[in-house]
């Protein structure tokens, strides 16, 4: 009976040594998309830092939200639909050399390869991203006068057009008001628009060079997400296009 134990014993010893023990995690690098990664989280948060923690991770959606780019970390956060009426973001924090305005469009299709972290709350940290795939882009172009045009017709109609979409907008400026002193250093910007209608700007725009000096009577192009009602229109989420 002892030969069969010699035998065993050397299996063991090399499964143990490559990862396929109990507890050990795979070397394999998990390809999972938004929604189900963030379904494992919302499930049980312990089990998922277990799971993904201190790994590597391919993680593919759509855009849902695109936040500001930080000129000082060179970075910009991203967020990918999922859960219930994709109304939930998973949030990535991911490198970019430079800006690039315009580049990304909400719904937009994306690939990442990103670090996951500890539990921070409600979720795991997501650091270090590189954009590995990115779809067909989604920015639409629209002119003001169209713009105003749709709303002007059916505001309900115009939001549905609208929503969760990212535009392009030309127009000139007609006001800047900077944010309250002690604030986030933004601005609030106005076009020229027909009478009684007003097209509002809103954004932070701290970190943007191109905001920097902006005054009435400047034609800009700005990416963002349209919101409002007849007679008030308002771009939000922006960036400066050149």
């Amino acid at each position: 009976m002892s030969t069969p134990v010699f035998r065993v014993m050397p299996f063991v010893l090399v499964a143990l040594a490559a990862g396929c023990g109990p507890g050990a995690k795979s070397d394999k690098m998990h390809k999972i998309s938004a929604c189900d990664y963030f379904l494992d989280v919302e499930k049980d948060i312990a089990a998922a830092e277990a799971k993904y923690g201190g790994q590597w991770i391919e993680l593919s959606g759509q855009l849902g939200f695109i936040g500001d780019y930080s000129e000082e970390k060179k970075t910009r956060t991203l967020g990918l639909m999922c859960g219930k009426d994709n109304n939930d973001n998973v949030y990535c924090e991911v490198a970019q050399d430079e800006r690039k305005p315009g580049q990304f469009g909400l719904a937009q299709w994306v690939k990442f390869k990103i670090l996951v972290g500890k539990a921070k709350g409600s979720a795991l940290e997501l650091t270090q991203g590189e954009i590995i795939n990115l779809g067909p882009g989604t920015v639409k172009q629209i002119s003001l006068g169209e713009l105003v045009e749709a709303f002007d017709e059916d505001d309900d109609l115009a939001m549905r057009r609208f929503a969760k979409k990212t535009h392009l907008v030309s127009g000139t400026i007609e006001t800047v008001t900077p944010s309250p002193s002690g604030s986030d250093g933004g601005k609030t910007l106005t076009f020229e628009a027909p009478k009684g209608t007003t097209v509002t700007c809103k954004t932070t725009l701290s970190g943007d060079p191109a905001a920097k000096g902006l005054k009435p009577g400047d034609k800009i192009t700005l990416a963002g997400v349209i919101s409002g009602k007849k007679g008030a229109i308002e771009i939000g989420s922006y960036e400066i296009v050149p």
